[in-house]
């Protein structure tokens, strides 16, 4: 059954396009992302973030406030690129963890004890045996020295079809530029 988690890991290094969706316990993200450096982050509470990494920006989105601002896509995450779960991956899984039904499919899972990253502790990946394709991540982060669970990320989807125009990055035309920062919970010191 390693094999079955290897293949899943390979499938998912060969990416296109990937989109997924995460739960933590501050908020919900929806990503979507495209080869070569697009991406697109709608999160919980309006705010949502459309990078170009070909141009080195992001336009961040405040839906509630209709104002948009502009950042280099480096800085246009401000902590929140712990969100890109994908990346540390090992090649091999540590455990296995057996079957079980999630969203009435049966799932293999595997456990990676600790990643590639200092900060990551126990990562339970959960594949379809039938697709070989991931149904579930959950990971728990070392934080300050303490494990806490951080995020699920369920809905994931290798390579299906993504138009180039869902990463334009052109803001409404009902939206107004700030001078805010992005914060985790939103837009913070907006432009009056």
């Amino acid at each position: 059954m390693k094999g079955l988690y290897a293949a899943a890991i390979q499938d998912l290094a060969a990416k296109r396009t990937l989109a997924y969706s995460i739960k933590t316990s501050l908020l919900s993200v929806d990503v979507i992302s495209k080869s070569p450096g697009l991406e697109r982050k709608i999160m919980s509470g309006g705010i949502e973030i459309i990078t170009d990494e070909n141009q080195g920006k992001s336009l961040i989105l405040f839906h509630k406030e209709k104002v948009y601002l502009w950042e280099s896509s480096k800085g246009a995450l401000n902590g929140l690129d712990n969100l890109d779960v994908f990346e540390n991956f090992p090649d091999q899984a540590d455990q296995e963890l057996g079957r079980r039904m999630i969203d009435g499919r049966a799932v293999e899972g595997f456990r990676v004890v600790k990643g590639k990253s200092d900060r990551q502790a126990q990562t339970d990946v959960w594949v379809d045996p039938v697709s070989r394709q991931l149904v579930m991540v959950d990971r728990d982060v070392i934080i300050e020295g303490i494990t806490s669970h951080i995020l699920e990320i369920r809905n994931i989807r290798i390579n299906e079809s993504l138009d180039d125009s869902l990463f334009d990055l052109i803001p409404p035309a009902d939206y107004k530029l700030t001078t805010g920062k992005l914060g985790i919970f939103g837009l913070i010191a907006p432009e009056k």
